[in-house]
């Protein structure tokens, strides 16, 4: 009797080799990457339980090794999409500081927090000072752990509420934990500071932070799940790419340096909570979602820079133009999730400046300078426990594609089919064509990705 297969219910997996979603397949029992041919067969050692999100997403189809690309069959001009302008350029992320947006979305916020003081009183039990900022809802004696809230600084005359920026209503039902302190994202960014000093050379970063221009921040963004074909013109050739990205963290507001909030992804949604702004521990700005005029016109700028750095990074691509494209972005029902960052930032008056965020979750940390109208970023990766279960961002490195046959059949190709016999730079480092026979035939991912 042949054995019944495995029902896997989990909804996706990220590929340990290169990143890419991998969804359950029947056939192989178990769970394929179409990217590089990675598998993972099923076990219990992939299954964790119960997780808080769970959304269906949809595989990619493959048929005799060839992928199916119907949800980014119908292409249209990269330009005639992005417009004229650019709404995450440079010049526009640069034209105003987070204070500015919080004074432009919310005034009320924005004197509440500028003038913000130190607000302290006894701790009924131990006797000790408790001290926080007058913005806060929940105060801990850091003598006795005590956790004071709204009810017990009503007992005291003390009348507050949750400062939010924004629509009260628009703040997300859910959020990620902040698991570093302030103090622990402020060493972070000195650390960094310590790693790459030239970088920052002109910038007093420690003074800055002396000054507690480090802060707090949830973000509101929704999880997002996006498909894109776009034909590029580059020193490499002709070439269509497809990438695939999962669970990606849609901005839903424009105060925070989206460019820098991209960065320190990935994010591990396996640790999501329900959101209740009056539970905040600490002296947090809390942002509500807010409905874009030009939404279309962000999220298209956004795909448009993160594909192309994208290919660029892995390939070394110069001169790269993208096309033509199609993209299928699919928000995630009930997907509106608050992120912890720590942000900093010191601008010059003329465009441009300093601006560090810091993942509040995992620790990565990224910093953007910007002078003469041009941007230089650098930064450190997060830790993580190696996770690859559940929902969390994942990325497919983008794949040189080429249409094979009806209907919608495409053919993912090596770098030599892509591009042929040309120097390239791929994965941070450069290659170049040999003339010299191969002595061994490359596996699967050295052929796809190098």
């Amino acid at each position: 009797m042949s054995e019944k297969p495995v029902k896997v219910k989990i909804a996706v997996l990220a590929c340990a080799s290169c990143g890419a979603p991998m969804h359950p397949d029947v056939g192989r029992q178990a769970f394929y990457c179409p990217f590089c041919g990675h598998e993972i067969q099923y076990s219990e050692q992939t299954l964790r339980g119960m997780r808080p999100l769970v959304y269906k997403h949809r595989d990619l189809e493959v048929q005799d090794g060839l992928i199916k690309l119907i949800r980014v069959a119908v292409m249209t001009g990269v330009r005639d999409d992005l417009g004229n302008s650019d709404p995450m350029a440079p010049e526009t992320r640069w034209a105003r500081s987070f204070g500015d947006y919080v004074a432009a979305i919310d005034r009320r916020a924005y004197v509440a927090r500028r003038d913000s003081a130190i607000l302290q009183f006894t701790c009924a039990h131990c006797g000790a000072p408790v001290k926080g900022r007058s913005t806060q809802t929940m105060y801990e004696c850091e003598h006795c752990q005590t956790v004071y809230g709204l009810d017990d600084l009503a007992e005291l005359g003390l009348d507050k509420m949750p400062q939010i920026v924004g629509n009260q209503s628009m703040v997300p039902s859910k959020s990620l934990p902040f698991k570093l302190t302030l103090k622990t994202a402020d060493a972070r960014v000195r650390y960094l500071v310590s790693q790459f000093p030239g970088f920052f050379a002109g910038f007093d970063v420690s003074g800055l932070l002396r000054a507690g221009a480090l802060g707090a921040v949830y973000t509101p963004a929704s999880l997002s799940d996006v498909a894109l074909r776009v034909s590029s013109d580059s020193n490499l050739g002709n070439v269509e790419f497809y990438l695939e990205w999962v669970d990606w963290a849609l901005p839903r507001d424009t105060g925070l340096d989206i460019a820098l909030l991209d960065r320190i992804a990935p994010w591990d949604y396996n640790e999501a909570g329900a959101f209740i702004p009056e539970l905040v521990m600490g002296d947090v700005i809390i942002c509500a979602a807010t409905n874009f005029a030009d939404k279309l016109g962000i999220i298209s700028s956004i795909i448009y820079r993160q594909a192309k750095d994208a290919i660029v990074e892995r390939y070394g691509a110069e001169r790269l133009s993208l096309i033509r494209w199609s993209r299928d972005l699919v928000e995630h029902k009930s997907g509106l999730i608050a992120l912890p960052v720590y942000y900093l930032e010191q601008h010059d008056g003329a465009g441009g400046g300093l601006r560090i965020m810091v993942n509040g979750q995992t620790g990565a940390v990224q910093a953007c300078v910007r002078e003469g109208g041009r941007e230089r970023f650098c930064g450190l990766p997060g830790a993580g426990d190696g996770r690859i279960d559940g929902e969390r961002t994942m990325r497919s490195v983008p794949v040189p594609v080429r249409y094979e046959k009806p209907s919608h059949l495409y053919r993912v190709l090596s770098p030599e089919e892509a591009f042929g016999r040309k120097a390239r730079r791929m994965g941070g480092t450069a290659a170049e064509e040999k003339d010299e026979p191969s002595k061994s035939k490359p596996s699967l991912f050295k052929r796809l990705f190098g």
